[in-house]
């Protein structure tokens, strides 16, 4: 990436940060000298933010725990008093369980859970902070907010409906807060294709009747990797006018072409 390594001390916030995306969207950020808060449902508890804050850190933020919630915006609230926070990426998402296919009969209970877990963590989750820190960010402007989505959530239908309906109102939820934070915060939403994540590759091995299908409909060009992704942060970070905002970036490789 072409921006040059800043020595003043800016934060970037990065959700849904164990792996895939937000994994890789941390990594590149430290690369790029910001002190990264990374938040994620699988650590301890107990990984709250330390202060003075001098270094990148993990800590802990379930969407499920609104204690959690309100934890992770109060320590960032202290930290955005010690330097400017520019960028959000708010990636956290549920898409279905981990090692089991996912529920076939809406009028049940496992397909309900599926369902209010999807809107809990995607919807609920990417508005609070959105709405939270977004709030915190106006005194760094111009800063960042990127909410992501999904390709197949605004292009085509899926079996998966708590995953799709949950993905698909990520874009209107950035569509209000770029009005809301108009003039100073941009919020802007990325929809990935299929990306080659670890996870992804996994999933591939337990279920391959399931991806084959998925195969067939692409070619080795829509499969997308992690460093795909890096020319939308370099150019939202030369976004510095926060001009461009409220917009939908479906970038898939030309899979919904």
């Amino acid at each position: 990436m072409s921006r040059t390594v800043s020595s003043a001390k800016e934060l970037a916030v990065v959700t849904g940060a164990s792996s895939g995306l937000g994994s890789h969207f941390v990594s590149l950020f430290k690369q790029l000298g910001f002190i990264v808060i990374a938040g994620s449902s699988s650590v301890s508890e107990n990984n709250r933010l330390s202060f003075p804050l001098q270094t990148s850190q993990t800590v802990h933020l379930d969407f499920d725990a609104i204690e959690s919630v309100q934890n992770f915006v109060a320590d960032l609230t202290q930290a955005s008093s010690e330097m400017p926070l520019k960028f959000l990426i708010n990636n956290a998402s549920h898409d279905g369980p981990r090692d089991t296919a996912f529920p076939k009969e809406i009028l049940s209970v496992a397909y309900l859970k599926e369902w209010q877990k999807s809107l809990t963590v995607t919807s609920w989750g990417t508005a609070v902070l959105c709405d939270t820190l977004g709030g915190l960010m106006k005194n760094s402007a111009p800063a960042q907010i990127l909410n992501i989505s999904a390709a197949s959530a605004v292009s085509e239908q899926t079996e998966n409906l708590p995953v799709l309906s949950s993905k698909a109102s990520v874009s209107q939820i950035t569509r209000m807060f770029a009005k809301q934070l108009q003039g100073s915060v941009a919020v802007n939403c990325l929809a990935p294709g299929f990306v080659l994540t670890e996870r992804v590759r996994e999933r591939k091995a337990l279920f391959p009747q399931k991806f084959k299908q998925l195969d067939e409909k692409h070619t080795s060009n829509t499969y997308l990797e992690v460093d795909d992704f890096n020319p939308i942060i370099e150019m939202l970070l030369a976004n510095t006018t926060v001009a461009m905002t409220g917009q939908t970036l479906i970038v898939d490789g030309g899979r919904f072409a």
